[in-house]
């Protein structure tokens, strides 16, 4: 809490005016509690490689959906995917197919983390925010190069589907949102 290196890293990474210095304490910081909320903070900063390299510590600090509060995880989303420059929404690509892959593959079970139901989050913000997981998840499975989505992610993303033999409620709203993501994306590109 009080280290001299990070405070001072999370000081440069806040304050200063060259993006080039923000950069090198984002890629120099120690993801951990103390650091974790001013990174993703970074997010949001002017200049799109230092957006860029704040994602990428949020990757390699392996920080994975389960480490970010709810209002970080939509941060994440909200500013990373819809992010105006093509390598900041890739770098937000990464990340979210990396959490993913750390949740056995299953969207479904980000969308759960993303909050569809609970942490005061409002719902249509909500299911926005898996909406544009789900479109890119399925659009980096169509465009993308093959090298940043898995065997086993491509394999759910395509087959996997709600137990609808079990009854409506038996299901949970990740499940049915997911299902109707897919479908929207099938629909918008077919």
């Amino acid at each position: 809490e009080n280290d001299l290196i990070i405070l001072e890293l999370l000081r440069l990474m806040g304050t200063d005016s060259s993006a080039d210095i923000r950069i090198a304490a984002l890629d120099n910081i120690c993801i951990c509690a103390q650091s974790l909320t001013a990174v993703v903070e970074r997010i949001r900063d002017i200049k799109p490689d230092v957006r860029v390299a704040a994602l990428r510590a949020l990757k390699k600090g392996n920080v994975t959906v389960r480490h970010l509060s709810a209002a970080l995880r939509a941060q994440v989303i909200q500013y990373g995917l819809n992010d105006r420059n093509d390598k900041a929404r890739q770098a937000a690509r990464e990340l979210v197919v990396e959490w993913v892959e750390g949740l056995d593959c299953k969207v479904a079970k980000l969308f759960h983390f993303l909050n569809l139901h609970s942490n005061r989050v409002d719902i249509d913000q909500a299911t926005d925010h898996c909406s544009h997981v789900g479109w890119s998840i399925m659009h980096e499975i169509d465009t993308g190069n093959g090298n940043l989505i898995s065997a086993s992610l491509r394999q759910n993303a395509r087959d996997d589907s709600p137990d609808w033999d079990a009854g409506f409620e038996a299901l949970t709203p990740a499940d049915i949102l997911w299902a109707v993501v897919r479908c929207e994306y099938a629909r918008q590109c077919f």
